[in-house]
């Protein structure tokens, strides 16, 4: 504006001053009036982190160990102040927090749901030293089947004063998995005594089998559920493996670093019924043949047909494969 400044409110060192106009327009036949104007002059300075803590000031880890209570959740923490924090207004001492997190989509608030109890609530600070702090996310909740080696958490500190209330700080980058392994089959040799599994995940696994369905130890198998280190990202190791029942069925289940896991099932064939073998070979023209007929396989279980496989042997313990015929109806 061009109006000058009252020399009652001068001192002649730097002097600011703002002005304002209100402009009140009515239609009825009362003219307008203004009763109150009201004016907050504010003096802060916001929180801040310790920059030396973590990267700006906070640190996130996804916990992969099955011992802390904390397991597959991300633990973030942070350091944080305010220099004039007992001379605030609203909450003098305290600073409210706030976390949000970003996989690549945008930052998304992770709210008071997926958070352990309290992580929300003011925190007492100091206006000289930094106060270290933590809050648990329960990553798998909030944002499941995802993984990433680039997700990041930025930490929001507010004095909750009328202005320059605000700090924030943005995490380095870190790997977030809270996507299950893959169990892509599970293969059951009843007759050969053995399973062979199909496991892979983005880190190392672990699998357990069992022939009950609670996945617990089986009494049959000494390594029934007992988790089986894996010491890498897959599998498909063949193990020893002893069936019960008329029609077998065998469970495992896959985790990872995170506790991410996954469960499969497998349920072995009914054996095919009136198998008849005849020689039927012309010794004297040197044809040697054997005649092979059964009933065709009809499903009395939930394993779904996937081809005949004729085994040949010499000594009744090893086999070689001789033909795979695919049609249920071929016999």
């Amino acid at each position: 504006g061009s109006s000058a400044i009252p020399s009652s409110m001068e001192d002649g060192s730097g002097d600011q001053w703002f002005q304002y106009k209100v402009a009140l327009t009515g239609g009825g036949s009362n003219t307008p009036t203004v009763t109150s104007v009201s004016l907050q002059y504010v003096v802060n300075s916001p929180p801040n982190f310790d920059t030396t803590y973590g990267t700006n000031g906070t640190s996130v880890t996804q916990v992969n160990s099955s011992s802390s209570p904390s397991w597959g959740k991300a633990t973030i923490s942070y350091k944080v102040r305010d220099i004039d924090t007992t001379s605030g207004s609203s909450t003098p001492e305290y600073v409210t927090p706030s976390c949000e997190y970003n996989t690549g989509g945008g930052w998304t608030s992770i709210t008071s749901g997926y958070l352990a109890a309290g992580d929300l609530s003011n925190k007492l600070v100091s206006s000289t030293t930094y106060t270290l702090y933590t809050a648990t996310w329960n990553a798998r909740a909030q944002a499941p089947g995802t993984y990433t080696t680039s997700a990041q958490v930025r930490v929001t500190a507010n004095d909750n004063e009328p202005a320059n209330n605000i700090a924030q700080a943005t995490s380095s980058l870190f790997t977030l998995d809270t996507k299950n392994p893959t169990a892509s089959s599970l293969t059951l040799n009843v007759s050969g005594n053995s399973i062979s599994p199909n496991f892979s995940d983005d880190t190392n696994i672990d699998y357990k089998f069992s022939n009950l369905s609670s996945l617990d130890a089986d009494g049959t198998n000494a390594i029934s559920g007992i988790w089986q280190a894996v010491g890498a990202t897959s599998t498909t190791a063949t193990t020893t493996w002893t069936f019960t029942g008329t029609y077998p069925v065998v469970y495992a289940a896959v985790m990872d670093v995170y506790g991410n896991s996954s469960t499969i099932s497998a349920v072995a064939p009914a054996t095919p019924t009136s198998f008849d073998l005849k020689d039927v070979s012309n010794v004297s023209a040197g044809d040697f043949k054997e005649f092979i007929s059964w009933v065709p396989y009809t499903a009395s279980t939930s394993a779904v047909f996937s081809g005949y496989q004729f085994m040949r042997s010499a000594n009744g313990t090893d086999y070689i494969t001789l033909a795979t015929i695919n049609n249920v109806n071929t016999n």
